[in-house]
């Protein structure tokens, strides 16, 4: 595996008069230390956890993705968020480490939710996708420093015979292996898995129904099959290329024999989340200043939503729905919903059966529907958060007529309060106006992010430099 010597003393910049081009000061937060990828310093000591995180109730694991890397000090351009400092990257495992967070390995994680094993509430996995080179350069010796599993989702068509900058070999896959990397199946190629329409070798082609499902177990058996071989162990695990599937997609998944399936959707994972459908917090240079508050999130149940988690509807305007699960009580006055390019969406609660449904002020468009909540448990404060994500196909005869610019004029007559169904024991949030501007998408790919300051013991990690990284694109 050929890696190259980073040392972690490059310093930030002083200056915060560019927000652009502020750098992390980790000064503080991360000693000068001289990180190899064949031999790792030792292992920082443990810290007790905080009284924040209690280690007894029901467990509790945040799954986190990275994707690409770069050397400290070098910027990194917003469209290249998916790629991240070095620095930056232990700045994140150091407050981990830090804030008393145990970090599982995958195969613990597969256990519990086969009810296998327990786990406290501050559990950690960590997973990486793709296969980058820079993941093994630049991440794997950090992780390595502080001990940390970890695991690799490689597609094999990226993976090369020889050395080079940007995929990794499989003679690097190998000796990560022997350290203890977890290796498991991002599919054959990187397709959205959903798509009739692909390109193979590149030809276009637009797949017939059987040819279809021929293409579709490729990806998910004959990945599988080839990372065994290569890999000589069995491979359990499967993430989805860019976080699509629907239902034809995962029981493809299911039936190729993966035990555990992972979205980004940006869920905590508890004793009662679906094997086949696992949630991961992306990590992007957008989304830095949330690090501390994703690991603070708290798993809210889904036992039945409508429409299903990847299935598909043709109704352009459906009545969503969910029933939460979750022993506690729930505050019904913070309940937050959102449903992705339309903001927050006005809803009624049912306190009874723990049932919401959302109402949406226009017809679907977008072929992701992307539903979040988020609500606080009403003894202890703690935000729950649950999000999902159902298809949209429309119909032969759907119509959308086009969507007007939204406006706001300063004179604007006060907003009212929709008509909403009746329900027992229900609380209403108003529906925006029409004439409102949509309200900002707090997170492209999950549920609103809880802002509160971050524990005191380690400074959460600051937002990253904007700024030219390679060509080689970003992927999920």
């Amino acid at each position: 595996m050929a890696t190259g010597q980073i040392t972690n003393t490059t310093p930030a910049p002083a200056s915060n008069s560019s927000p652009a081009a502020a750098q992390p000061n980790l000064s503080n937060a991360l000693p000068p230390t001289t990180v190899s990828g064949t031999a790792a310093a030792a292992a920082p000591t443990a810290t007790a956890p905080p009284a924040a995180h209690p280690v007894g109730g029901e467990g509790k694991v945040i799954v986190f993705l990275w994707h690409q890397f770069k050397a400290p000090g070098v910027k990194i351009p917003p469209m290249f968020r998916w790629t991240m400092n070095q620095d930056v990257f232990e700045s994140e495992i150091k407050y981990i480490h830090d804030n008393g967070y145990k970090v599982i390995p995958m195969s613990d994680l597969v256990k519990f939710l086969k009810h296998e094993i327990t786990l406290p509430s501050n559990c950690v996995c960590l997973t990486i996708d793709d296969g980058y080179k820079s993941a093994i350069v630049y991440a794997a010796p950090v992780l390595k420093k502080y001990g940390y599993p970890w695991t690799f989702f490689i597609y094999p068509d990226f993976i090369t015979t020889g050395e080079g900058p940007g995929a990794a070999s499989w003679n690097d896959l190998l000796e990560l292996q022997k350290e203890g990397v977890d290796i498991e199946s991002h599919s054959m190629t990187h397709p959205n898995l959903k798509l009739h329409k692909q390109k193979v070798k590149g030809v276009w082609h637009n797949f017939t129904p059987d040819e279809y499902a021929a293409w579709l177990n490729n990806e998910t058996s004959g990945s599988k099959a080839e990372l065994e071989q290569k890999m000589g162990k069995t491979i359990t695990c499967f993430a989805y290329p860019y976080g699509e599937y629907n239902t034809q997609v995962e029981n493809a998944a299911i039936a190729a024999g993966y035990e555990a399936i992972f979205t980004v959707a940006d869920n905590p994972v508890h004793s009662t989340t679906s094997l086949h459908s696992i949630g991961r917090y992306t990590m992007t240079t957008d989304v830095l200043k949330n690090f501390a508050a994703y690991l603070r999130q708290g798993a809210l149940g889904l036992d039945a939503a409508d429409p299903a988690p990847g299935t598909t509807t043709s109704n352009p305007r459906p009545v969503i729905t969910a029933t939460l699960g979750y022993a506690g009580t729930l505050d019904p006055k913070s309940i937050e919903t959102q449903v992705r390019d339309f903001g927050d969406v006005r809803h009624d609660f049912d306190p009874q059966t723990n049932t919401l449904r959302l109402y949406l002020p226009r017809d679907l468009i977008a072929p992701v529907v992307l539903v979040n909540i988020r609500v606080k448990d009403a003894s202890t404060g703690q935000y729950m958060v649950a999000n999902w994500h159902f298809n949209y196909e429309p119909g032969p005869n759907a119509v959308h007529p086009p969507i007007a610019p939204a406006t706001k004029s300063p004179s604007a007559a006060p907003k009212t309060q929709a008509a909403t169904p009746t329900t027992t024991a229900s609380v209403t949030t108003p529906a925006p106006a029409a004439t409102d501007p949509e309200p900002t998408e707090k997170n492209a790919v999950g549920s609103p992010i809880d802002t509160r300051p971050a524990p005191a013991s380690t400074p959460a990690p600051a937002t990253a430099p904007a700024a030219p990284v390679s060509s080689t694109p970003n992927r999920d």
